[in-house]
């Protein structure tokens, strides 16, 4: 009888260190969640300005043809950023949808070793 609760002690202190590496995981994809809208709320302002300063140009070449080589060049670059920004933002979407799909797996992880705790600790009680 020693021995089997020594058991049980030590199957209870594993999952409680179990839950507590998965809660610590769940927090840390929380918070890398939290910095990838931070993120993406950051591109968006940039695409904005992007798109204002494009317009600005825009604005500006269609009332002056004598700065035509600079201002195709500035246009050049402002298309450059806003294919970068556009880049970035697909790429921050592929990691949130990542982070979801971690976040899942981790929360079905933690349901199974739920279930198994509770078939090995009383899963016969339950039958009765």
């Amino acid at each position: 009888m020693g021995l089997l609760s020594l058991l049980l002690a030590a199957l209870l202190l594993a999952a409680l260190l179990l839950a507590a590496l998965l809660l610590t995981a769940l927090l840390l994809t929380a918070l890398l969640l939290a910095t990838l809208l931070l993120t993406a709320l950051l591109l968006t302002a940039l695409l904005l300005t992007a798109l204002l300063l494009t317009a600005l140009l825009l604005a500006a070449l269609l009332l002056t043809a004598l700065l035509l080589p600079a201002l195709l060049l500035a246009a050049l670059l402002l298309t450059a950023l806003l294919l970068t920004a556009l880049l970035l933002t697909a790429l921050l979407l592929t990691a949130l949808l990542l982070t979801a799909l971690l976040l899942a797996a981790l929360l079905l992880a933690a349901l199974l070793i739920a279930a198994l705790l509770l078939a090995a600790l009383g899963g016969d009680s339950l039958r009765s």
